[in-house]
């Protein structure tokens, strides 16, 4: 008897299936499997309920803070675009209106306007065909570069001939600083097989690196950066962080 509790006071043994050999008969197909099973009963342990109290906090506090200043910014931002869109509109000169969206480009806002600035540059490429502006770009030849330059860059397949016209500027000194780097950035802008935008990029670049010395601080540094790494090299957002600090010093 003690033999016997002492055996029924051992716990129980996990469930298992052992599985006995098998004995397949040459003659038969039959397979015989013999299996033994150890049963065992768990124990499950009761979970205890947490009857918390419903919390205090309910939605109704959870809320964003009212920053005044924030909705300041949105009003005069709207402001700002409604103004710029204006000026796009009503400006009569076409290089003015060149200008401002090559502001708006390396300012990094020109995503503001796109429509705005697609009618823009459409009307200006349609007087460009007609040959309208050539008399004006005759004159001008940074707003003749500019010009090439925004064309290409937004898409339009303006030819090279409209820089033709300067073909002959290898002739004597030129003192343009600002004519000569629009020409220079507009060359890397140039197609396989339009080579007389290398010889202008050539041209061009020499030309300002001998002006550098008498040029002012701020324009010399522009010149320097340009010349170093033209724009259409840039990467578009660190270039735009670079503008603005620039732009915050031009007089006009």
């Amino acid at each position: 008897m003690a033999a016997s509790s002492f055996l029924l006071s051992l716990p129980c043994m996990p469930t298992t299936t052992t599985a006995l050999p098998i004995w397949r008969n040459s003659s038969s197909q039959t397979r015989v499997v013999a299996t033994t099973d150890a049963q065992r009963s768990f124990a499950v342990p009761l979970r205890r309920s947490a009857n918390y109290p419903t919390s205090l906090w309910d939605n109704s506090y959870i809320q964003s803070l009212k920053i005044d200043s924030m909705e300041k910014d949105v009003t005069r931002i709207n402001m700002l675009k409604e103004y710029v869109k204006r000026t796009l509109d009503e400006e009569e000169q076409a290089f003015r209106r060149l200008e401002i969206i090559d502001t708006l480009c390396q300012l990094g806002v020109a995503y503001h306007f796109e429509q705005e600035i697609e009618n823009v540059l459409g009307t200006i490429y349609k007087s460009v065909e007609s040959m309208t502006n050539v008399e004006i770009m005759k004159e001008d030849l940074h707003y003749a570069s500019l010009l090439f330059r925004l064309l290409r860059e937004h898409g339009y397949n303006v030819s090279q001939d409209v820089l033709n016209i300067f073909k002959d500027i290898k002739n004597g000194t030129f003192i343009d600083t600002k004519g000569l780097l629009s020409l220079y950035e507009a060359s890397y802008l140039a197609k396989e097989g339009e080579d007389m935008l290398d010889e202008m990029r050539h041209f061009a670049s020499k030309h300002l690196q001998e002006l550098t010395v008498s040029l002012e601080p701020s324009q010399r540094e522009h010149v320097v950066r340009s010349l170093e790494l033209p724009l259409t090299w840039r990467t578009a957002r660190l270039h735009s962080w670079y503008f603005i600090h620039a732009y915050q010093k031009m007089e006009n």
